[in-house]
């Protein structure tokens, strides 16, 4: 068959959109063409079927909320997605260069509608594809951005870890709840939109303002949330493999990776992505939890006496699923939440000093770096648990303390030696 162009076999041929209501991974690329008949614009295209779905536009909706024409083109090769170079003649004169490009998903296509998200980035892009007439289609970009009633941060807990709390394990007006080894989200469930899973902090790097794990949860976007369940929900996510919960650094990697590399180390690892709702258990909670199916819970609580013992004894032995560092004390009336934590010590060698930072500049430490023998590797740092004073001691005498052993705690070790979330106990003056 003659080729009309690079990668355009029939320049009439439009193919049918393929119907698709389940969504599938594919690949996408938007090539940058500089046509010398046309001009700058822009090519989007979309593997469908082994064919490459094409859309010609002078500009691409890269921020969320806007919106730009596309017109239909035909049917290129698929392999076409992958050129670059210079079209020298006729058909497309000019040169071609990729924009961008990578895996997606399409959540649903049809004749008049295509959902595809990105894939191949850290902060996935959202573009909704409406047809309007023959050939022209509209391009939205509906990747939500941060509301300004959207919260930010998290309530602080008051730290019951050095106090006795037996009082509370005999008062009915408390509950225990695990303090899960996760990431503290938010569940987003507005009327009419799929649920999103977003961080309760603000995101420093996405144009969007949010840090968003929703498609990092396999299936979480098939369904629309009705009004009777809608709110916003905290809750801790995690993940888990083989039963077990998966150690913070690794749950980490998996959730600041680009997209398509977390779900492709999510499958091969067969991990599972969970989340834990807080609160108190009630009604609303046992309907968002119906809705969310599989992977979504109830944050486990202790009632009694016996149960909130029974809690605390199996951390304290590392037979607890969810945790190895401690449990939440939630008052049931207010809602007020305390932290009690379960952190072993070790004893780690000081190295070395890093400089402080902000009210700490040039006058204090930040902290030190530490190995876990006197000559061996450094392998991370402490930045907590420190007075003033012996932050200003440490940076004015440094001598007294480098080569010294330092008593800290930590929420585990990993298979390297390195400490998780260590903070500074006390100098260790008996080695």
């Amino acid at each position: 068959m003659k080729e009309y162009a690079p990668g355009l076999p029939n320049k009439k041929r439009l193919s049918s959109i393929p119907r698709i209501s389940s969504e599938i991974k594919t690949n996408y690329v938007l090539h940058e063409h500089h046509a010398d008949r046309a001009g700058k614009h822009f090519d989007f295209r979309l593997n469908l079927n082994n064919k490459a779905y094409s859309w010609a536009m002078r500009y691409f909706p890269f921020k969320a909320g806007e919106k730009r024409l596309g017109i239909r083109q035909p049917d290129h090769t698929v392999e076409y997605m992958r050129f670059t170079g210079e079209i020298k003649d006729g058909y497309g004169k000019g040169k071609v260069y990729i924009k961008d490009s990578g895996k997606c998903k399409v959540e649903y296509a049809g004749k008049d509608l295509i959902k595809v998200v990105t894939l191949s980035t850290q902060h996935p892009a959202e573009i909704l594809l409406k047809r309007t007439s023959e050939k022209n289609w509209i391009f939205l970009n509906v990747t939500r951005a941060r509301k300004p009633s959207d919260p930010i941060g998290k309530k602080s807990y008051k730290d019951y870890t050095k106090k006795d709390i037996s009082r509370f394990v005999d008062d009915d007006q408390y509950v225990f709840q695990p303090k899960i080894d996760g990431s503290h989200n938010l569940l987003l469930l507005e009327p009419g939109k799929h649920p999103r899973i977003v961080s309760h902090r603000e995101s420093k790097r996405s144009d969007t303002g949010l840090i968003e794990h929703t498609h990092r949860f396999p299936g979480i976007t098939k369904a629309k949330v009705d009004k009777e369940i809608a709110g916003l929900y905290r809750g801790e996510v995690y993940a888990v493999r083989k039963g077990k919960l998966l150690p913070a650094e690794e749950l980490g990697g998996i959730l600041n990776s680009k997209v398509d590399k977390s779900l492709d180390t999510q499958k091969d690892q067969k991990i599972q992505m969970r989340m834990a709702l807080f609160g108190i258990p009630g009604d609303k909670h046992k309907k968002v939890l119906k809705f969310m199916g599989k992977g979504f819970e109830e944050v486990q609580t202790a009632k009694s006496k016996f149960e909130k013992s029974d809690m605390l004894e199996k951390i304290r032995n590392k037979q607890h699923p969810m945790t190895e560092e401690g449990i939440v004390i939630v008052n049931k009336s207010t809602g007020e939440p305390y932290k009690y934590r379960l952190r072993p010590d070790y004893d780690v060698y000081i190295r070395r000093m890093f400089p402080g930072q902000g009210k700490y500049a040039g006058i204090a430490v930040g902290g030190f770096e530490y190995s876990l023998s006197p000559r061996g590797p450094i392998i991370g740092k402490v930045g907590t648990g420190f007075t003033d004073a012996l932050r200003i001691d440490m940076k004015t005498n440094s001598k007294k303390y480098i080569g010294k052993v330092a008593t800290v705690h930590a929420t585990r070790q990993t298979k390297k030696g390195v400490l998780f979330q260590p903070a500074f106990t006390r100098m260790h003056l008996d080695k």
